[in-house]
């Protein structure tokens, strides 16, 4: 199996060790998923950015 700067696991602080199984590696986006879980009484979240209208999309790329 090939490893992913993509894919995390959870680990404990000091030790670096994983605290699920090996079976268990998550992709960024379950990771964000989660986060935004915790993020939703703050009544936020992050979403990719072509998931904003195309007027918002414009205000990066314009620099606006």
């Amino acid at each position: 199996m090939k490893l992913y700067d993509t894919d995390y696991v959870l680990v404990e602080l000091n030790s670096q060790k994983p605290i699920e199984s090996y079976d268990i590696i998550n992709h960024y986006t379950s990771v964000i998923d989660e986060y935004n879980l915790q993020l939703i009484k703050h009544r936020v979240q992050y979403v990719p950015m072509t998931s904003l209208s195309k007027e918002e999309q414009n205000k990066y790329t314009e620099g606006k």
